[in-house]
C-alpha cells in the first residue's frame, strides 16, 4: 500500500498571476479554497510537492487561504516585502488554524539579496515556511517549457534567450502578449493555469 500524506498549505504571493483562480477566493483566513479557486501558483506548487519533494507518497495538498493584515487586507504586491507585515501573516494568532507549510512566493525582479532578506525576517516566526523567490519573474517559469506554451496557445513560442537572463517585467510581457495575440477561447488566468498543469517539471527545473 502506498504510504499518504495529507498537508494543508498557505500561499502568499504578489499578485492574481499567481494565486488567481476561475473563482475569486473570497474565503475568510483558515478557510480551505476549492479547485476553482486555485491559481497558477498554487498548482506549480502542488505538482512541485507530489513530483519532486515527496515522490512516491499518496499526497494530499488542501491549500488553505491566507491571513490577511489586522486591518484585514488582503497581503500581495510589495506588501510581502515589508517585514512588519510578513511577520505578522505568517504568525497564526490560533494555533490550529496554522498550515503544515506555507509559501511566500515572490518575484526577484533584479534583487538578487530579496531571498535572504526574506528568510532573515522571519527566520525566528516558523519552522514550517518557504520563501521562494523566481527569476526574474514567475512569468519566467510559465515561460520555460517552450513546448508547453505552444501547446496551450497553439502559437509559435521559441525566444532567443534564457528565460531567467531576461530583464525584470521581460518575461511578464511577453507572455501578455502571446496570450493576446492567441486565438483561443480562454481568459489570461485560465491560459496561466493550464501552461501550469502540462508544463514539464524537468524542464522548469533546469532552466529556472
Amino acid at each position: 500500500m502506498t504510504p499518504q500524506l495529507g498537508l494543508r498549505v498557505v500561499l502568499y504571493a504578489e499578485g492574481p498571476g499567481e494565486t488567481l483562480g476561475g473563482v475569486p477566493c473570497t474565503s475568510a483566513p483558515g478557510s480551505l479554497l476549492t479547485e476553482a479557486m486555485l491559481g497558477p501558483g498554487h498548482i506549480l506548487i502542488r505538482r512541485l510537492m507530489k513530483d519532486r519533494i515527496f515522490p512516491g507518497l499518496e499526497l494530499v495538498v488542501k491549500f488553505e487561504a491566507p491571513l490577511k493584515t489586522r486591518k484585514g487586507r488582503v497581503v500581495q504586491g510589495s506588501m510581502l516585502r515589508h517585514r512588519q507585515t510578513l511577520r505578522q501573516i505568517v504568525t497564526w494568532p490560533n494555533p490550529k488554524m496554522k498550515p503544515d507549510i506555507a509559501v511566500i512566493l515572490v518575484d526577484q525582479d533584479g534583487d538578487l539579496s530579496r531571498e535572504k532578506v526574506l528568510e532573515g525576517y522571519v527566520s525566528d516566526r516558523s519552522s514550517n515556511l518557504v520563501v521562494g523567490v523566481a527569476i526574474r519573474e514567475f512569468e519566467a517559469w510559465l515561460l520555460s517549457d517552450h513546448n508547453a506554451v505552444r501547446r496551450v496557445l497553439h502559437t509559435h513560442f521559441n525566444p532567443l534567450k534564457s528565460v531567467e537572463r531576461m530583464s525584470p517585467r521581460e518575461a511578464k510581457a511577453l507572455l501578455s502578449n502571446l496570450i493576446g495575440a492567441s486565438k483561443i477561447e480562454l481568459e489570461a488566468d485560465e491560459i496561466r493555469r493550464e501552461i501550469t498543469h502540462s508544463c514539464d517539471l524537468g524542464v522548469l527545473s533546469k532552466e529556472c
